[in-house]
């Protein structure tokens, strides 16, 4: 999914646009401790409730493409054993006529009875069968959804309490012309989906309240639930259309694994995470610049960098950067042919075969760091050019060149001195 798609679904989540048609929930203890709550029709509830729960929702499609929100596709095992190669839903929320005979429940009667069947790298393979059943049930299969509340309170690593929302939505999805104004008087099909958040539940900081009969008194601590840590959007809204071979993921803190939650929810294995991404890009570059490289040529990557990535922002899409793609950057920023004859073999060591990086997380189009001895640099993107390297007094030096507004801790301070003040003679 890209930038629009992801906000044309955030979108909906408001009063007047509401699609929800239903929402359970659990609690899970610190204990892994299933609670599960009664589920509502969420067009029942009260105006001022469901703005709580729609901020929620929206929070759990937010971010950055590629650093919080990760496009997911399903192992081709899964693929095989729930037959889903095609047919997606119909405009209903069903799947098509022949769909039932394709897409088995034996994969998750099997889970149920402690048997769970795993393909060749031990991913359990009817993970993409349970979402299939969930999002065809509409949430009313209580059997189903308690299922998979059991699942995520034996696979997520999170050792506090917790609340587990789903809901199932239904979007008329609009007709866009040719020049991409959306006309509201008709659809074209409906996206069913079902969309999870697992929120943390924190006890509310201590206060004091006022009451008219009894004056001030300390307000009792009571559980509060916090912002999703978590997400999980299925089917994906791919090119404004239903894609039962996608997900989405969202995860509030980047370095957030749970591997074995990907496992076990998801049958895939956890994504590259953007820190992974990180490193995995600084150590190649580095290796590609060798020991010589300058000031200037690493400064000319990250500008080449943002440039390609403005270009694809302004394409509404998220700058996925093949091992090609690294090595055009690096040839265009002027690193000498002969520092890249390994690039490609240490991209595929790093990057795995055919992987790729997320340019979000290795640039950043605003500022530039530079950092040295315990000093940091920061600048923006289009006053990189004050900063250069220079060797005064035989010593290698970061010079910044300034002007008459100079500043240190908010107090201004002169950046010239008058040659009396340098102990020099004044000019006759």
């Amino acid at each position: 999914m890209n930038k629009k798609e992801v906000m044309e679904i955030r979108r909906q989540f408001t009063t007047e646009r509401c699609t929800i048609s239903r929402m359970c929930s659990c609690y899970i203890t610190h204990e892994k401790e299933v609670v599960p709550l009664p589920a509502s029709r969420f067009l029942g509830l009260e105006d001022t409730e469901q703005a709580k729960y729609f901020a929620i929702f929206r929070k759990a499609l937010s971010g950055t493409i590629g650093k919080n929100l990760l496009n997911l596709e399903f192992p081709q095992s899964a693929e095989r054993i729930t037959g889903q190669s095609s047919g997606n839903p119909s405009s209903d929320g069903s799947t098509p006529d022949d769909s039932d005979a394709l897409l088995p429940a034996a994969g998750v009667s099997d889970a149920k009875s402690g048997e769970t069947p795993q393909d060749e790298e031990g991913m359990p393979v009817e993970a993409q069968a349970l979402l299939m059943d969930l999002l065809r049930s509409r949430l009313e299969d209580d059997a189903l959804t308690e299922e998979f509340f059991r699942r995520i309170a034996a696979s997520y690593n999170y050792g506090e309490n917790y609340l587990v929302l789903m809901i199932y939505a239904a979007y008329d999805i609009p007709h866009r012309s040719t020049d991409g104004t959306t006309l509201f008087d008709g659809s074209s099909h409906v996206y069913p989906h079902i969309l999870v958040t697992i929120c943390p539940v924190k006890e509310s900081q201590p206060e004091l309240a006022f009451d008219p009969q009894s004056g001030l008194h300390e307000r009792e601590r009571e559980p509060v639930i916090a912002r999703p840590m978590t997400g999980i959007l299925f089917p994906a809204f791919n090119d404004r259309d239903t894609d039962i071979h996608s997900a989405l993921y969202y995860c509030a803190k980047t370095d957030d694994t749970q591997e074995n939650f990907f496992r076990q929810i998801l049958g895939c294995p956890a994504p590259w995470l953007a820190p992974a991404q990180k490193d995995a890009f600084c150590d190649v570059t580095a290796e590609a610049l060798g020991e010589n490289c300058d000031f200037e040529t690493a400064k000319k990557v990250q500008q080449n960098l943002g440039e390609m990535m403005e270009k694809a922002q302004e394409e509404a899409a998220s700058l996925e950067l093949s091992g090609s793609d690294v090595r055009r950057l690096l040839e265009s920023s002027g690193v000498p042919d002969e520092n890249l004859e390994d690039f490609d073999e240490n991209f595929s060591r790093a990057a795995g075969e055919g992987g790729t990086i997320s340019a979000v997380n290795v640039a950043d189009t605003r500022k530039l760091r530079v950092e040295s001895s315990g000093i940091r640099i920061t600048a923006d993107a289009g006053s990189t050019d004050l900063i250069e390297t220079r060797f005064i007094d035989g010593r290698p030096c970061l010079v910044i060149e300034a002007d008459d507004h100079v500043t240190v801790n908010g107090v201004p301070v002169r950046t010239a001195l008058t040659p009396r003040e340098k102990g020099e003679s004044a000019p006759d």
